[in-house]
């Protein structure tokens, strides 16, 4: 009797605690799914709305758009010898992209920029939403503080390009002899990089004299004798600094914007210079011998070595573009053909990464921008799907069209110092990186940090941001954490991308498709809208004014298809 007491006292309790965790969890979920679709307004009326909180940004905003000092820049003037004609031929691929101004001020806090007060189901968060690794990136001549490495970090940035390059001249400036030494500076910079979880790409340029076959060009290709004393070399650089060392580097670029030739430039140049006037695909074949050689050393000695192309400056398309307008002149059409040397020499199981460069400039067109020369077409542009349209065709023509594409190089340049030109500048980052994002790349990198060429930089010299540099750091703050969505195609005249936050929000980029002003209704949860800057933009009667300028808009998730 006792044992069949204690059985029934036993159940008792077990029915008891077992409705009592049903009736907490029922509570639980109805108070998670209350905050999760609390309407707007309720929300953002917790929430202070002038300061943004460090969630987006962390540290305090200065105010943006300083007035720049100008700096003389270098021109870098191509002035071809000769003029050969293209002979290959290539069917092109249709590659256009459909695609009010608010001064730059402090950013306010509007909306949902903090979960405190507001409860998350954090399970189903993390069992849902995957985001993916951010693409943006930034060139920076050194990982070090002179460089502007603080200011840097600041941007949340993925990749960092060291754009000083190891040099081979300087590290064996005579064949088989060998000074580690003078890389003691990168050392420390890589060891540094690692610590604060970026993720490098290291180029390698500069041939020795001793093995230059077009003496005197540093920046010219290597002779084919000396192609082993090359993979020689690169062995023992990623023995030293690959993945597996404290270094950790996996990114190798081999030359800069080698789709030059090196009768156009200086033989010190920064530019690749292995392009070959005389020659059908302008070098590439010759480039591509290179890598045959190169590539198994690297892998060998770093399986997860990743071997980046040298970006392609790639000016014109030589398949549609005409000498004068479209493009500068007959070298310029020609130097188009490189990459498809490189692919129809067998060079695509050589290399894992192809690399683009792409720049944009000050137009009068509505879009305010347009690529240089006629990637964009006719309503202007950043030209970079355009650009990337072009690689990915050449490449899919000989089997290689899902092969990673980095934009080793995106900007706008000007001409001259204006507040004009800064602007539009800025609005360039926004558009360019939520294209990028669209066009699928490994990762986009802005060049540069600091650059007084064509006022280019993010930075002054000083480290005084230009107003590119707000953009990019608020669209950071907007981006970082985030996955890719799609396209955004609800409003006419309006084009864009959608990106996931967590799997309550979402935020759009969206910009009109020609320049010209478009009227869209407000979406339909709608939390807040504000322009390339992050200042908050008020919708008049129920709509918002979509101009050339990019504008985000965060919407509620569950109700965008």
């Amino acid at each position: 009797r006792d044992a069949f007491m204690f059985r029934g006292a036993r159940q008792r309790i077990i029915a008891f605690v077992t409705l009592v965790l049903l009736i907490g969890m029922t509570m639980l979920t109805a108070c998670g799914r209350t905050h999760r679709v609390a309407p707007a307004a309720a929300q953002s009326a917790e929430l202070p709305t002038t300061t943004l909180t460090s969630a987006l940004l962390d540290t305090a905003t200065p105010t943006p758009e300083p007035t720049a000092t100008p700096i003389s820049a270098p021109t870098d003037t191509l002035t071809p010898t000769s003029e050969p004609t293209p002979t290959p031929t290539l069917t092109p691929m249709a590659s256009s992209l459909p695609t009010p101004q608010p001064r730059a001020t402090p950013i306010p806090t509007v909306g949902i920029t903090s979960t405190e007060g507001v409860t998350l189901s954090l399970p189903t968060v993390a069992r849902r939403f995957r985001p993916q690794i951010a693409m943006l990136g930034v060139a920076i001549e050194r990982f070090n503080n002179e460089s502007g490495w603080e200011k840097a970090l600041e941007l949340k940035v993925h990749w960092m390009h060291r754009w000083q390059p190891i040099s081979w001249r300087d590290v064996e400036p005579n064949e088989g002899e060998y000074h580690w030494e003078v890389l003691a500076d990168l050392e420390r910079e890589l060891l540094r990089a690692r610590a604060s979880g970026i993720e490098p790409i290291i180029p390698i340029q500069f041939t020795p004299q001793w093995a230059q076959k077009v003496v005197p060009y540093t920046c010219g290709p290597i002779r084919a004798d000396k192609f082993e004393a090359f993979a020689a070399f690169m062995e023992q650089v990623v023995t030293r600094y690959g993945s597996s060392s404290p270094y950790g580097v996996r990114y190798w670029q081999l030359g800069n914007e080698p789709d030059v030739a090196p009768e156009e430039i200086d033989p010190e140049s920064w530019f690749g210079c292995w392009g070959d006037p005389d020659d059908p695909y302008y070098g590439g074949g010759y480039y591509a011998e290179m890598l045959k050689a190169v590539y198994p050393r690297i892998k060998a000695a770093d399986p997860q070595a990743q071997v980046v192309l040298g970006g392609l400056l790639l000016e014109c398309d030589p398949y549609t573009m005409t000498v004068g307008d479209e493009c500068k002149n007959e070298w310029r059409l020609k130097s188009g053909l490189f990459l498809e040397g490189v692919m129809q020499a067998g060079g695509g199981d050589y290399f894992d990464v192809a690399d683009v460069h792409s720049y944009a400039h000050l137009s009068d067109l509505p879009a305010r921008m347009h690529s240089y020369y006629a990637w964009s077409g006719d309503w202007g542009g950043t030209g970079l799907p355009e650009k990337v349209a072009f690689v990915r065709q050449v490449m899919a023509k000989y089997g290689y069209g899902d092969k990673p594409v980095f934009a080793g190089e995106i900007a706008l340049k000007c001409d001259e110092p204006t507040d004009e030109c800064y602007d539009v500048a800025a609005a360039f980052v926004p558009r360019a990186y939520a294209e990028a994002y669209g066009l699928n790349l490994l990762g986009g990198i802005y060049y540069a940090l600091i650059s007084e060429f064509k006022y280019k930089g993010l930075l002054l010299p000083d480290f005084t941001p230009r107003p590119a540099f707000w953009a990019y750091k608020f669209m950071s703050s907007q981006l970082l954490g985030t996955r890719y969505e799609g396209s955004v195609t609800d409003y006419p005249g309006v084009s864009g991308y959608m990106f996931r936050k967590d799997e309550a929000r979402l935020v759009q980029i969206l910009w009109s498709t020609d320049g010209t002003d478009q009227v869209i209704d407000l979406p339909p949860g709608f939390i807040w809208a504000r322009d390339k800057f992050g200042n908050a933009i008020t919708p008049v009667a129920g709509q918002l004014t979509v101009g050339w300028s990019p504008i985000y808009v965060e919407l509620e998730q569950g109700t965008v298809k």
